[in-house]
């Protein structure tokens, strides 16, 4: 499947890349492409002509912008049986993210599909955990060569950005429950767990693709969410505050 994928984008794009993460093997059930974009408009034109998905439809893949600034364009694809999902990213704004989490640089937007918000260094970490598939003229090579190893600033810039609102979160979730406000506490438990998850893989300077399965991913790691007497861990009792 991913030699189909391959063959039908290479030459469009300066670079391909198959998602890996935290080291876990591709799953068989899903996989997610990237590519860099380089000729913004010709190269979108020319994919958007591609019959790329097995039932052979074209314009299946969105115009640049239209999912926000971090998520640039994707596409919802099914190769051989496979849900594939196909995103795009800027190169130059991938070289100018790597640059500023370098010098301690981060920022955080709105995004759909990432409840707790697009952090910038995702950028950083896609590169790092990425298995190349199409790389001619060393592109994505030369950047994964500037993610290792984890930068010093970029784990401190993430515990200033995020610390201070684990326990603020908390604090705000338990005078929602006070007046049963369940939908509101419930964010902000969730807000406080995602910013535990943020400093924990950045002490152990790991990089935090996505919200998604971060806590399970975390339990493997050396610096890890410590477990309270009666064996539930941090991120549990925040949710207990809204069955008190």
């Amino acid at each position: 499947m991913l030699s189909i994928a391959c063959r039908q984008l290479r030459g469009l794009w300066r670079s391909l890349w198959v998602a890996q993460e935290q080291g876990a093997p591709i799953p068989p059930s899903q996989m997610w492409i990237w590519g860099f974009i380089i000729n913004q408009r010709t190269r979108l034109i020319s994919l958007r002509s591609i019959a790329l998905s097995d039932n052979h439809r074209t314009n299946l893949i969105t115009p640049i912008g239209e999912w926000g600034k971090w998520i640039n364009g994707w596409g919802w694809l099914k190769l051989e049986g496979i849900p594939v999902d196909f995103l795009y990213r800027d190169v130059t704004q991938v070289i100018q993210v790597i640059d500023d989490c370098h010098a301690g640089k981060i920022a955080i937007d709105y995004q759909p599909g990432h409840p707790h918000g697009f952090v910038s260094s995702i950028y950083m970490g896609e590169v790092a955990l990425c298995l190349p598939l199409h790389d001619p003229n060393g592109v994505l090579a030369a950047l994964k060569a500037k993610t290792t190893p984890y930068p010093a600033k970029l784990k401190q810039a993430t515990i200033d950005k995020f610390a201070w609102e684990i326990s603020f979160s908390l604090v705000v979730a338990q005078k929602a429950v006070a007046r049963g406000d369940v939908a509101y506490a419930a964010g902000c438990c969730f807000r406080s767990v995602a910013c535990m998850n943020q400093i924990l893989f950045a002490l152990n300077e790991t990089y935090l693709l996505n919200e998604k399965g971060a806590v399970a991913l975390l339990m493997a790691l050396r610096f890890a969410l410590r477990t309270t007497k009666d064996g539930s861990s941090q991120c549990l009792r925040c949710w207990r505050l809204m069955q008190n």
